[in-house]
């Protein structure tokens, strides 16, 4: 049995419990660090998204990441979300880093995520099969693009890419390079 003066201590507790889940809700962002392309001409993008509350959401530079938040509403009279596109905007090629924050309006608590922004050192084409025949279904490709320590960039959405199909004598065969080929079936 409880001393005398504990319950209502111990009540009270519950009530908070029940009444403000939130308390004890962890609140995360959906990815901790961020490496975006820098371009001179293309804004790159990706969206962040913190769990359990709404945000508002800010830039430690705003002059290399921009941050706008999607899907607003207005909960205890201020405007927040739970997601937001974080913008790449750095006018110089050097590597740069900045800090996403998002604090939640009702129990003011922080997360951030970092963002580095820094050249393409090289790409990568990831694909399922390295012969394709020219009358079987579309073939997916993803390409992947690295820094110069080989990090993967979070997205590279936007970016324009021009593919050519090359002739056998525009191919080298030195080196560790991978090709594609392309098949005609000589079926029945």
């Amino acid at each position: 049995m409880l001393p005398h003066g504990y319950l209502p201590y111990y009540f009270y507790c519950l009530i908070l419990l029940i009444l403000f889940p939130s308390i004890l809700a962890v609140i995360r962002m959906s990815v901790p660090k961020l490496l975006l392309p820098y371009h001179n001409r293309i804004e790159t993008n990706f969206t962040l998204e913190a769990t359990d509350g709404c945000f508002l959401w800010s830039s430690s530079r705003p002059d290399l990441v921009h941050v706008d938040q999607l899907y607003s509403v207005t909960k205890y009279g201020q405007i927040c979300s739970s997601k937001a596109n974080v913008i790449a905007i750095a006018k110089q090629s050097i590597r740069n880093s900045a800090t996403i924050y998002a604090k939640d309006v009702m129990t003011s608590q922080t997360v951030r995520c970092d963002v580095i922004i820094d050249k393409i050192s090289s790409l990568e084409i990831v694909y399922t099969t390295t012969r394709l025949y020219l009358e079987d279904a579309p073939e997916l490709f993803k390409v992947l693009a690295h820094d110069h320590v080989g990090s993967t960039f979070s997205s590279i959405d936007h970016f324009p890419f021009e593919w050519k199909l090359l002739t056998d004598n525009h191919l080298t065969t030195t080196g560790n390079n991978k090709h594609i080929i392309f098949l005609i079936a000589n079926g029945p």
